[in-house]
């Protein structure tokens, strides 16, 4: 299973088998050699098939906008943690319901994040920016929740705070919560969870004036997988940790 986010959630089913390579080498070189959507579709929605599919509105002069020394406008921007995190646990509880107890099953989940959680302010629930959020659902694959808002904002300093939904509801403490009970019940399934439930994150984005090493402290740390109540394995780090490539 790949989660792809940043301006919506995107994903992909593959199955791959001892007799051919194809599907993992096709799913290693989406993972590693990934286009973001402003360099497949340019400042523009006409040849995005998606943004049309997902029933997405049209974009305004806030979308268009591109500052001074950046790469790209508006329109692409956004990182919908909050929605891959949700289609993550729905993937789980349907694996959940599929797994009898003592199995021998093997469940690896790898998440990856070069950016915080902060979709764009205008579909978020920014009261403070005059905008009150807008429903951006999943694929059908995934569930098709209807996510409203970023759930988790981080500023520069790395300081963070909950975004609720314009009706008072803390999507990301509920999400975080059912998709943590979903590995704890699905290692309760399996006769050796430590050894066939792993779980890792890697956070990178560095280069940035953001306070990385804070921020996912606080996001890979506290804020989204955690196995304290059970014998699954999680380990996660940020790219100011890992040890220099050297040539």
């Amino acid at each position: 299973h790949v989660i792809k986010y940043g301006y919506i959630v995107e994903y992909q089913k593959t199955e791959i088998t001892t007799t051919s390579v194809d599907e993992g080498i096709s799913i290693a070189q989406q993972v590693l050699l990934t286009k973001t959507p402003d360099q497949l579709y340019g400042n523009s929605i006409a040849s995005n098939p998606n943004w049309f599919a997902r029933g997405l509105p049209a974009p305004s002069e806030l979308d268009y906008y591109q500052g001074p020394n950046t790469l790209a406008s508006n329109l692409y921007a956004g990182t919908e943690i909050l929605g891959a995190l949700t289609g993550l646990n729905n993937l789980l509880q349907a694996q959940l319901q599929s797994t009898a107890p003592g199995s021998l099953d093997t469940t690896l989940v790898a998440m990856s994040t070069d950016g915080r959680p902060e979709r764009r302010y205008w579909w978020d629930n920014r009261p403070e920016r005059g905008s009150t959020g807008i429903a951006v659902a999943l694929p059908a694959e995934l569930g098709g929740d209807r996510i409203l808002s970023s759930g988790r904002l981080y500023d520069q300093s790395g300081n963070s705070r909950v975004t609720p939904t314009a009706a008072g509801v803390d999507q990301w403490s509920l999400t975080q919560l059912a998709m943590n009970s979903s590995l704890d019940s699905l290692a309760a399934k399996l006769a050796s969870p430590s050894d066939q439930l792993q779980v890792s994150a890697l956070g990178t984005g560095d280069g940035s004036l953001a306070r990385f090493p804070k921020i996912y402290e606080d996001l890979l740390g506290a804020q989204t997988f955690d196995n304290s109540n059970s014998t699954w394995v999680y380990q996660w780090s940020g790219s100011s940790s890992l040890p220099p490539f050297k040539g």
